[in-house]
């Protein structure tokens, strides 16, 4: 009798053991896919916000800017008040060579173009950065070049200055992933 409560118990110890096994494999590869789901999930994301970010508004922009183009000023209109624009001053011997016809027409952008098409970009990768969804080395991949040519565009920051008007939060997630990524 004593034999048959060994060999029954032995055989339970050893269901138990495969089911233990079997859980722990199952586990391991859960968590491998979850992994891989993450990684899937967190290259879509980026591609989507390339895609945002990639636009003719926003090319537009940097070519002003990376060629010293776009031009930050304050027009006086009275006694009490200026308005506050970005003026594209391209010289006369590019525009033949310049195919876009909205780059050779258009001459003023509003600070909320700019803001709109290109800076709140980069506030938002500081946002997410500092959140920890998403790594230093993706941002400086994909947006570094950007980054750090807006960041360095003395136009830019003098646009940067006016608009905090002392607040330094303004724009504070773009200044720390610049600072992140070595860009001062």
């Amino acid at each position: 009798m004593l034999n048959c409560f060994c060999i029954s118990w032995d055989c339970n110890c050893f269901w138990a053991a495969i089911t233990a096994i079997a859980t722990i494999a199952l586990v391991f590869v859960g968590c491998f896919q979850l992994q891989e789901l993450n990684k899937t999930n967190r290259e879509a994301f980026l591609q989507k916000l390339k895609n945002d970010f990639f636009t003719e508004n926003e090319r537009r922009l940097m070519f002003l800017i990376e060629n010293g183009f776009l031009k930050f000023e304050s027009i006086q209109i009275n006694e009490t008040e200026s308005y506050h624009l970005f003026v594209a001053k391209i010289p006369d011997n590019y525009l033949p060579y310049l195919t876009d016809a909205a780059l050779r027409e258009k001459k003023y952008y509003m600070t909320q173009e700019v803001d709109d098409f290109l800076l709140q970009h980069f506030e938002d990768l500081g946002l997410l950065y500092k959140k920890g969804i998403l790594k230093k080395y993706e941002i400086e991949q994909t947006f570094g070049y950007y980054l750090e040519t807006c960041w360095k565009s003395e136009e830019i920051q003098k646009y940067l200055h006016f608009a905090r008007g002392g607040d330094e939060d303004i724009y504070s997630k773009f200044k720390l992933i610049c600072s992140v990524l070595n860009y001062n």
